[in-house]
């Protein structure tokens, strides 16, 4: 077997935690095999590619008032984050209480900033993402809170202080 890829043992392993969905499980085993962590993050690119290319809205809503690229922000995913910018979605697009797709990347997922090194590093990555594709932290949600007021950690709110802030 390729060093490039996981073994079945680790596969089995995420099937296994996936299916008691062991969210926690799923973080260790993504943490402890970069082979399992880039071979789930190749699949999710590739499957946004595929239902764009099949036709598939990036900017569609669902019945939650939530599109894709605020999904896949807060499941903490770079790579469905780009491909779906790539794809057409707008960075700047509101949620149903006008949050953006920024807004919900600077905020934790986990209770007191919790979370794996692997979500935390994704996080980054989308927030730089975010900001290269034209998201800005003077956005305000629907209530008048800036992305800036909105970030949780003193890293992030110095990265969106570093940025440019143009109209």
């Amino acid at each position: 077997m390729s060093s490039q890829q996981p073994d079945d043992e680790n596969l089995l392993a995420l099937c296994r935690v996936i299916a008691g969905r062991d969210l926690a499980g799923v973080g260790r085993l993504l943490d402890s095999s970069p082979e399992l962590a880039r071979a789930s993050t190749d699949a999710q690119r590739s499957t946004v590619e595929y239902l764009i290319s099949q036709g598939a809205d990036p900017n569609s809503f669902d019945n939650s008032g939530v599109c894709a690229l605020h999904r896949a922000v807060r499941t903490r995913s770079a790579a469905a984050v780009s491909a779906l910018l790539d794809g057409g979605a707008d960075v700047r697009l509101q949620n149903k209480a006008g949050s953006t797709p920024l807004h919900l990347a600077v905020q934790n997922t986990g209770r007191s900033d919790s979370g794996s090194a692997a979500a935390k590093d994704q996080q980054l990555q989308i927030v730089r993402l975010l900001l290269q594709r034209g998201a800005k932290p003077t956005d305000t949600d629907f209530k008048g809170k800036a992305v800036g007021d909105a970030a949780t950690n003193h890293g992030l709110r110095a990265l969106l202080a570093r940025h440019p802030t143009v109209p």
